[in-house]
């Protein structure tokens, strides 16, 4: 049955192309109405205000449980971190003992004691994290700070101020904002 269906659309869209090639080689099928696809509606609105603070808690809270509870998702996501987060620094240029020395002192940074401000994971371990973070919460916030180490920032302590709530005109999901939408500050919790 299902192929006789598909056989008739694909009968129909011939004789389309068959009458008018032009409108159908320059159409895009997606836009046009059909009775098995039901009409997607787009908003204009900013995604920060399609899903404000409380209904993006919700969201990250629920992909957080997939990840734990779900094993098809939480396979997929530890593959997905094994071929994309592994990164090797090697320096590539024309001076050997240059190349040499600058990768001892990235590796000496890399150390959980020189690159991770609680000292708990190394830099590739906080690229493994960086990236879990971004595919699951859909961002990460991270902060170098004077002395060269990094802090991770889950996307959900950055929200806005207690006394502007979740909706204000210059802030903006944890972010201050000017009049023309370059970010001033971030409020972190």
């Amino acid at each position: 049955m299902a192929e006789i269906k598909l056989f008739k659309r694909a009968a129909n869209a011939f004789r389309a192309f068959a009458a008018d090639p032009a409108r159908v080689a320059l159409s895009y099928e997606a836009v046009e109405p059909s009775p098995t696809r039901r009409p997607v509606y787009v908003s204009n609105r900013s995604e920060d205000y399609e899903l404000p603070a409380s209904k993006r808690r919700v969201l990250i809270s629920d992909a957080r449980d997939q990840q734990r509870n779900f094993t098809i998702a939480g396979f997929a996501l530890r593959k997905h971190l094994q071929f994309v987060s592994y990164y090797r620094f090697h320096a590539d240029t024309p001076n050997r003992e240059f190349n040499r020395a600058l990768e001892r002192r990235v590796d000496l940074w890399k150390r959980r004691e020189n690159c991770d401000v609680a000292r708990r994971s190394n830099f590739d371990e906080l690229i493994t994290l960086i990236e879990s973070h971004r595919a699951t919460d859909g961002d990460v916030g991270v902060l170098k700070l004077a002395d060269g180490r990094l802090q991770v920032i889950e996307s959900d302590r950055i929200k806005n101020p207690a006394e502007t709530g979740d909706y204000s005109e210059n802030w903006v999901q944890g972010v201050e904002l000017d009049d023309v939408g370059r970010a001033l500050n971030y409020s972190i919790w």
